[in-house]
């Protein structure tokens, strides 16, 4: 049998947010909400369908078999 060892493997995991704002255009939409507090922002779909994606970021050994 061959030897293995325990890993832990973070994943990062992205949530789709909005909230609306009032502007002249897209720059200042865009200048508008990234001075909101990220409390204002709404999870798309109240995160229950497809709120975003994940990926695999790094593995670290945790012990040795």
């Amino acid at each position: 049998m061959s030897k293995t060892n325990r890993y832990k493997v973070f994943a990062k995991m992205t949530t789709y947010l909005y909230v609306y704002v009032d502007a002249a255009n897209y720059e200042e939409a865009m200048s508008i909400a990234s001075d909101i507090d990220g409390g204002e922002f709404i999870p798309l779909n109240q995160g229950i369908v497809e709120s975003g994606d994940w990926e695999i970021t790094d593995a670290h050994i945790e012990f040795n078999k």
